[in-house]
């Protein structure tokens, strides 16, 4: 988090780390060694220190279905078939399927993720009267499902 790097910074730079946070991590991230945005609220508190990580992430939610599985059966026993079928089909994911996504992350994570795919344009907001979507353009699809997702879709339990 950036409290975190605040404080690492201030054990080295004692008087004068104050001068130093924000240009450092805005050089560090242009190299590309950590990935930091402060033009959001929501963005600004957090430092990635393995972009990696944030690709990998991402890509759970971001993924080509015919090539990255997904647990079928999992997906069945979290009742998510007919929220993960939007996903698939539309390319509309709910925040429920989202956080079914990133289970392994922290409720703050998930936050940054969907801060970080909105400020990106990587999905926008879906308007629905009761619950949080989001459209996935890079998910509206364009080719033939795999036939797994395909019977899950098109099965009455």
């Amino acid at each position: 988090t950036l409290s975190e790097v605040k404080q690492i910074l201030r054990q080295f730079y004692a008087e004068n780390y104050r001068n130093e946070v924000f240009p450092m991590l805005h050089f560090l991230n242009e190299l590309g060694v950590i990935s930091y945005n402060d033009t959001s609220h929501a963005l600004e508190k957090i430092v990635v220190v393995n972009p990696q990580w944030l690709i990998d992430t991402l890509t759970l939610a971001i993924r080509d279905y015919k090539i990255h599985e997904i647990s079928i059966s999992e997906v069945k026993n979290a009742g998510l078939k007919s929220e993960l079928g939007r996903l698939v089909l539309d390319g509309i994911a709910s925040q429920d399927v989202l956080d079914y996504l990133w289970m392994n992350e922290k409720p703050e994570t998930v936050q940054f993720l969907v801060a970080f795919m909105l400020h990106n344009t990587m999905m926008s907001r879906w308007a629905h009267e009761k619950q949080r979507y989001y459209l996935i353009p890079s998910l509206v699809p364009n080719a033939i499902l795999p036939p797994d997702i395909l019977i899950l879709l098109s099965s009455n339990v």
